[in-house]
């Protein structure tokens, strides 16, 4: 088992199927975001991370991310930026 999958079982409580879904959006992730992910399962504080008006902090307060989803949102704002930053500012439901 890896650091990411020990992680998402064990802290955020994830069942397979969902760890199997977030590891691919994890390699699909940018290299920055995916270095961020491992600072993040190492314990070190995440919440600045961000990109244009998005942070972690930010995410996860206004959309109730957690700090994972929140850095993987971040990857998407970086990839297209109008379209995440519309669904994000709307709030996912």
């Amino acid at each position: 088992m890896t650091k990411l999958e020990r992680y998402l079982s064990d802290t955020l409580k994830y069942e397979k199927f969902e760890i199997d879904l977030i590891i691919e959006d994890v390699k699909a992730a940018d290299s920055e975001s995916r270095q961020i992910i491992d600072a993040l399962i190492d314990g070190k504080d995440v919440s600045g991370y961000s990109y244009r008006d998005y942070s972690v902090k930010r995410l996860c307060k206004e959309n109730k991310f957690n700090t994972l989803a929140a850095v993987l949102a971040v990857s998407c704002l970086k990839k297209d930026y109008d379209k995440y930053s519309r669904i994000y500012s709307k709030g996912i439901k």
